[in-house]
Formats: structure tokens, C-alpha cells, sequence
């Protein structure tokens, strides 16, 4: 029996920027897939993500790191505006899906994007919130899993998480969660009235 939902916040719950603007530096011949891959492994990505490193240092760090036409401070310009808002019914599904089961929110973020995020209201749903920034741990390592295991109390078969990046739901699956890729709260609902776990 599923006890609770582990739910990503940005590409799942909320409209993130970032991807369709680090697209856009990388050119047109880059894929999502290749993003990511690269995006999830960048020892500068990781490091501000575990909150180990402030956004200036960060910046600095990408723009060497992936060789980017732009200078640190326009990074960061665009980096603030990231956070575009709540996708259309993701306050709804949070309210019906804690009449089923308890949620907790899964995300790899930062300090810099933290306001703008409880800004969206999304993580006020959340009794629990397991934030990279927060405890120095990233999807989609095994350990950050089992830590948001332990901070619900729960075992992994009693969980289930969404995410919208196949990678972090491999991670997740590793630490023997079932996973599913969703990229809208629609697809999350769909997905749970599938396997019963709410109703139509």
C-alpha cells in the first residue's frame, strides 16, 4: 500500500525557465536528454545545489565550466528569473491528493530560488520537504532518497515518486521507489487514478 507521494517541484508542480534558457546557450543541436545528463553530473551544478557554494561562485563556475557566451553577472540575471509560476492545477491535485496520502516535495534547488519558490505557495501544502539545498544531498543519488524515506518514515515500498526528468526516477527506482515520469499536474493525476491510488 502507498502511504505517501514524492513529488518533484520544477517541470512537475511548477514552470521552470532554466532548461528552455540553458537550451538556448548550448544551441539548437543540444537536446534535452544531453542537458540533463550533463546538467545532473556538473560538479558546479552539485556543488550550489547542495548549498556548498554561494550563487556568485556558482556563476563563475558554470560559465567556465560549460564555456557559455555570457558573462557571470548575466547568468545570474537570468538565473533569478527561472521560477515562472505554478502550472495550472497543481494547488488542486495537492489538496486531493492529501485526502489519500501524505505528499512530500523531492527538489534539487538553491537559496537563490528558495523565496520565489515558497513565493508560488506549492511547498505550504507540504509537511515535508526534502530540499538539496537544505540537507547537502542531490537527486539523483541514491542516499538523498533514502533520506526522504527516513524524514517521512516510511519504507520504499510504501512511497511512490514523480518526477519530470527520467533520470532522477532511475535514482529513485535504484533506491527502490517506484517511479514515473510526469511533466504537468495532469499527468501525475492521471498516473495516480491509474494505479488506484485516487479517484476520478
Amino acid at each position: 500500500m502507498k502511504k505517501a507521494i514524492f513529488l518533484d517541484l520544477g517541470g512537475v508542480l511548477v514552470e521552470i525557465a532554466g532548461e528552455r534558457e540553458m537550451l538556448k546557450l548550448f544551441g539548437s543541436n543540444f537536446s534535452r536528454e544531453a542537458l540533463w545528463a550533463r546538467w545532473l553530473v556538473s560538479p558546479s551544478v552539485r556543488a550550489h545545489e547542495r548549498g556548498q557554494i554561494s550563487i556568485e561562485e556558482f556563476a563563475a563556475s558554470l560559465v567556465d565550466e560549460y564555456k557559455l557566451s555570457i558573462c557571470a553577472n548575466d547568468f545570474i540575471a537570468s538565473f533569478h528569473g527561472w521560477i515562472v509560476g505554478p502550472f495550472p492545477g497543481a494547488h488542486q491535485l495537492l489538496i486531493d491528493i492529501k485526502a489519500h496520502a501524505t505528499i512530500a516535495l523531492l527538489t534539487n534547488t538553491c537559496a537563490a530560488h528558495w523565496p520565489q519558490i515558497e513565493a508560488t505557495g506549492v511547498p505550504h501544502h507540504f509537511k515535508h520537504i526534502v530540499a538539496s539545498h537544505q540537507i547537502g544531498k542531490l537527486k539523483p543519488d541514491v542516499e538523498y532518497f533514502l533520506h526522504a524515506l527516513d524524514v517521512v518514515g516510511i519504507d520504499a515500498d510504501e512511497a511512490i515518486f514523480f518526477d519530470d526528468n527520467e533520470i532522477n526516477c532511475v535514482g529513485a527506482k535504484k533506491a527502490n521507489i517506484d517511479a514515473f515520469v510526469a511533466r504537468n499536474p495532469a499527468e501525475v493525476r492521471h498516473k495516480l487514478i491509474e494505479l488506484n491510488i485516487m479517484s476520478k
